[in-house]
């Protein structure tokens, strides 16, 4: 039965396939051509979840609904969120369709920015098929094929099967050709790599920007010519784009990503509103349960359309986002968002003159602690860092200790490090947990004034 089951998903997302390739790059985009797309993808996703991913064939039944009570997007509210916390308690195999092979999938692990990581499994068509859009997105926001780029990003190794034959092949060819910086760099190397590469595109975290910037001064970088900065993956501050803009004399373009959906909005080339990716998920933004009127800030929960390997139906994905219009007042036929309020991370300045990045600090602990489940760092003093995490169950001491070590070798013997086991995590006045945060200095909690 399980096998019969399989080859009906693969034939589902065969299709699935056939119908993406056609509505999406081959006809022309209208609003009721991507409208009927979507409605067509919901229901294939619900039904292909419901027999095929343990799961959501168990939450269906739990609240009495069946495949067809969904009949598309307008009935995906009777469809029962599920949050990170749920599914980082499921085994693979049981968020994963039946008659594929999770090992043989394309893992990628959140970066635990939101204090908890989440492990996403892709086939390789579908990662394919997500850049291949996100690039499509570049190419509406003005950035050539044959144009250079530049990403400071944390340094990626290819993952296990995910073999990216296009993504090397083009670069050979002059088009889609981005090079890699290590974001985690001193902005003097950083600068340096730029000043060798001069890219006409940029794109990396705002915090990283902004300190390259202030690194650089106003009109530092201005030679380079760069035509465009896209930043994302954490909070622009108003006064970060300033100064990021005036170092390089070019303009800032807001994206907002996840490695769940990969490309989720895009910010509007005459507007402040974020055009949403609707050919590549739907994306509600809740109140109480329920949708918040334009202007309103609510919780994110977002459907992934092209994920039949691990599907995502109704996924909360942690952020907060205020309700855009329906359609863009720039006359392109999307729905739109006006901003995320999503992670905040905060540079540690230390005593011995070092500015670390949150992630040198919390990523190695990630990888060696699966018993945290989520933690929130807190840059006291500039020698004291207290570290509360939220365990599984009572760690090991020897687990104690090495985490102790690996924190001490990194912060260094000048910094009082201590860690406390809590129930619960504090969160902000907005509801949002900033689990990395520096005291000492942080662009997101001083006045704009005041920041140099």
């Amino acid at each position: 039965m399980a096998l019969a089951r399989g080859r009906a998903s693969l034939t589902n997302v065969t299709r699935a396939g056939l119908d993406t390739l056609t509505t999406l790059f081959l006809c022309p985009r209208t609003h009721k051509r991507v409208a009927a797309f979507r409605d067509r993808r919901v229901r294939d996703l619900v039904t292909h979840a419901c027999r095929n991913v343990p799961y959501y064939g168990r939450l269906f039944s739990a609240h009495g609904l069946r495949p067809e009570d969904v009949n598309g997007v307008r009935d995906l509210w009777k469809v029962p969120v599920t949050t990170r916390r749920t599914l980082q308690g499921l085994r693979p195999e049981e968020i994963v369709a039946r008659g594929t092979d999770p090992g043989a999938l394309i893992a990628a692990q959140s970066s635990g920015s939101t204090g908890r990581r989440l492990t996403i499994r892709r086939t390789w068509a579908e990662e394919r098929l997500l850049r291949a859009l996100r690039n499509r997105v570049g190419r509406r926001r003005g950035r050539r094929p044959w144009e250079r780029g530049a990403r400071l990003e944390i340094p990626e190794r290819l993952r296990p099967h995910d073999a990216r034959r296009p993504g090397i092949f083009l670069p050979k060819l002059g088009l889609y050709d981005d090079r890699s910086i290590d974001c985690l760099a001193e902005p003097a190397y950083i600068i340096e790599r730029l000043r060798a590469l001069r890219p006409s595109v940029i794109g990396g975290f705002p915090p990283v920007l902004f300190r390259v910037a202030r690194h650089a001064g106003d009109g530092g970088l201005a030679d380079l010519g760069v035509r465009a900065i896209v930043v994302g993956g954490e909070v622009l501050t108003p006064a970060m784009r300033r100064r990021i803009s005036a170092a390089f004399n070019a303009p800032i373009h807001e994206n907002y990503g996840s490695i769940e959906f990969v490309q989720m909005a895009w910010q509007c080339p005459v507007g402040e509103q974020m055009h949403l990716c609707d050919d590549t998920m739907v994306l509600e933004v809740l109140g109480n349960s329920q949708p918040v009127a334009e202007g309103e800030v609510g919780e994110v929960v977002a459907t992934a359309l092209h994920s039949y390997a691990m599907p995502l139906i109704r996924y909360q994905i942690g952020d907060l986002a205020t309700q855009g219009a329906p359609r863009c007042p720039c006359g392109a036929p999307v729905a739109t968002i006006r901003g995320v309020r999503g992670r905040m991370l905060d540079y540690f300045p230390l005593p011995d003159g070092r500015v670390v990045h949150p992630y040198e600090l919390t990523m190695p602990m990630m990888a060696a602690h699966a018993w945290i489940e989520q933690y929130q760092l807190t840059q006291e003093l500039v020698d004291r860092v207290v570290l509360r995490i939220v365990p599984s169950g009572p760690p090991p001491a020897e687990a104690m200790a090495h985490l102790r070590r690996q924190y001490a070798e990194s912060l260094g013997a000048e910094v009082a490090f201590e860690v406390h086991l809590v129930e619960d995590l504090n969160l902000d006045a907005n509801g949002k947990c900033r689990v990395s945060r520096s005291l000492v200095r942080s662009p997101y909690d001083e006045p704009a004034a005041e920041i140099p």
